[in-house]
């Protein structure tokens, strides 16, 4: 029974989160205590502003993102941030750019995340070797070949929030889909 009522409450408060309505914020926990049944209690810790798991919390709560249309590529935030050549742009995943044959060379563009690779498109179209060389990354920087391609492109979605890296400093862009109304 109580873990039917956990899993009920995880999901409720998921939708809360998706829909921002949510009552918790970075850096605290929702505990249910079991043995004395009063309710819910959150319990917000302390953040350590020299621990750097913690930035992302901190600049949560310090700063509101900006905001980019999902249209732009990551050079033209970047220029907009005015963070010059030196930067670097984190994917919230593994991204597989192409797919090359070890065995005849064919280059194949797939531009999709790691997780949505099926095992069948490991196959060459042009001879049939059965495994081929995945270029995937994490990051992007301003030399990327990738650095002109827009957001969308990256299956990135409406209000994502991505981050930029720039002299040791994480900086927080939340991407739209409806730029008109920012």
């Amino acid at each position: 029974m109580t873990a039917s009522i956990i899993a009920a409450y995880q999901v409720e408060v998921a939708v809360q989160l998706l829909l921002g309505d949510s009552n918790l914020k970075p850096g605290t926990q929702l505990i249910l205590p079991v043995s004395v049944p009063i309710g819910f209690r959150t319990i917000e810790f302390s953040l350590d502003r020299e621990c750097p798991d913690h930035w992302s919390i901190l600049e949560t709560q310090d700063t509101p993102y900006q905001r980019f249309s999902l249209d732009h590529t990551p050079k033209q935030v970047a220029t907009k941030l005015d963070l010059g050549d030196d930067w670097k742009l984190e994917l919230p995943f593994d991204f597989v750019s192409k797919l090359t044959c070890y065995k005849c060379g064919y280059v194949e563009p797939i531009q999709k995340p790691l997780q949505q690779i099926k095992q069948g498109q490991l196959k060459c179209p042009q001879c049939g070797e059965s495994h081929r060389i995945a270029t995937q990354y994490f990051q992007i920087t301003s030399v990327s070949e990738d650095a002109e391609r827009t957001f969308s492109t990256f299956t990135l979605c409406d209000q994502e929030v991505i981050q930029y890296i720039h002299n040791n400093q994480r900086i927080n862009i939340e991407l739209v889909s409806d730029y008109q109304n920012i």
